[in-house]
């Protein structure tokens, strides 16, 4: 990275680019340094813990998603169950009228 700040400086705008890449660098050694210390403190670091809150985020939609889908999937079942006991009752009426009959 020296050679393209050096290549930078001395074309017009040196100074900016200069200033560029020692901001670059100094970003680069307090993002180390914030690292050493977490790992140093047993922390996790900051995007290891937004990373670990999506996925939690994630996983909690999903088991909502997932236990609405059973719950209809239930209530169909029930209304299917509830459609063919009556089915079950009328023929058990019909059958125990004809016995009568008899």
């Amino acid at each position: 990275m020296a050679s393209s700040v050096t290549a930078a400086s001395e074309g017009s705008g040196g100074i900016e680019a200069t200033d560029v890449g020692r901001a670059e660098t100094a970003e680069a050694q307090i993002r180390t340094f914030i690292a050493r210390r977490a790992e140093k403190n047993g922390e996790e670091r900051p995007e290891e813990v937004m990373y670990a809150e999506s996925v939690r985020r994630y996983h909690s939609r999903q088991r909502r998603e997932t236990a609405a889908l059973w719950f209809a999937h239930f209530c169909r079942m029930s209304e299917n169950h509830a459609r063919i006991s009556e089915d079950y009752e009328r023929r058990a009426e019909e059958l125990c009228e004809e016995g009568k009959q008899q």
